[in-house]
């Protein structure tokens, strides 16, 4: 049996109201970028959308984007 070994360089994660929604891997940035730049709103979530791009050493870009009609939560 032979071990298959992922070796994708980028990653997207998309998590809508907690739940992780997309996930996509690339070999190059360029596509990454391109791919994390088209996330420009709040998408089809509730309250909130959080879209994440992994490079290959750890360090992860994010982006949230807020529902406007979604209720603030009150600090006491």
């Amino acid at each position: 049996m032979a071990l298959e070994i992922d070796t994708w360089e980028y990653m997207i994660q998309v998590v809508e109201d907690g739940s992780v929604t997309f996930i996509r891997r690339f070999d190059n940035a360029l596509e990454a970028v391109s791919m994390y730049n088209r996330f420009v709103d709040h998408g089809m979530c509730r309250m909130w959308r959080e879209i994440v791009l992994v490079e290959p050493n750890g360090t992860a870009h994010a982006k949230t984007f807020e529902h406007p009609l979604a209720p603030k939560l009150q600090v006491k």
